[in-house]
């Protein structure tokens, strides 16, 4: 039997292993006999990355169980932190909020997975699409963490993927019960008073087709994309005080 603990945690669990599970690449030789002991091999699920875990061990029998290993033979192993797990579902246009220069969207947190490491933050990506639903920049973007502003899009005539909106993400294991979390892309205008690396929520062009992502980070260079949602155009520009 294996016992499980997080180094920083007071509580432990389990794992019981067969002696008819599959052999491993490694085994255990008694020096006292010559014998080579038969190796047992177990796949423990449930570890989070980045987190480090001690492992004990002991042995049971159908006399009962013995004792654990001594604190000074336990196994620590820290796992490693990877790219989040690629989100199940992606953003939702909230169709009712279109207006010329900006428009809800919303996605639920059963997105989050802390499986490969504590979630950091999220990016909200916008991505401007022609008449073919295409936007070639955003193919060399998106197999890169580029973080384009709104500022830095406005010299394009058709915008490739920037980040509106990036949020801090509570360190949690699970997300359960999910929840869903709206937004509202193309609100702030004063993103044109400001550095044109900060990211700023600035007004969408109207009449344009967009598409929307999440970006999720573990760590600043280890990230995974939700897939682009459906197509939103935004309304024509109505001047009311020609009317």
């Amino acid at each position: 039997m294996w016992r499980f603990r997080e180094d920083d945690q007071e509580s432990d669990w389990s794992v019981s292993v067969g002696a008819g599970a599959h052999p491993s690449l490694l085994s255990f030789h008694d020096t006292n006999n010559n014998n080579k002991q038969q190796p047992i091999e177990a796949v423990v699920d449930n570890l989070l990355g980045g987190l480090r875990y001690r492992m004990d061990v002991r042995a049971v029998t159908e006399a009962g169980a013995g004792d654990f290993s001594a604190a000074s033979d336990a196994v620590h192993v820290e796992m490693p932190i990877l790219p989040p797990p690629r989100p199940s579902s992606g953003i939702e246009i909230v169709y009712n909020t279109i207006h010329s220069t900006d428009l809800g969207i919303r996605y639920s947190t059963s997105m989050f997975n802390a499986k490969h490491g504590y979630l950091k933050k999220s990016a909200l990506i916008v991505a401007e699409v022609n008449n073919n639903n295409e936007n070639i920049i955003n193919s060399i973007i998106d197999n890169q963490n580029k973080t384009l502003t709104w500022s830095q899009v406005q010299r394009f005539d058709l915008w490739p993927a920037y980040v509106a909106i990036e949020t801090m993400i509570e360190p949690l294991r699970k997300f359960f019960p999910p929840h869903f979390v709206s937004e509202v892309i193309g609100v702030d205008s004063t993103c044109s008073n400001i550095e044109v690396d900060t990211i700023c929520n600035g007004p969408l062009k109207p009449a344009t087709s967009y598409r929307f992502k999440l970006r999720l980070y573990t760590a600043p260079d280890m990230w995974t994309d939700s897939e682009y949602s459906e197509i939103a155009t935004t309304s024509w520009f109505i001047n009311h005080s020609l009317l």
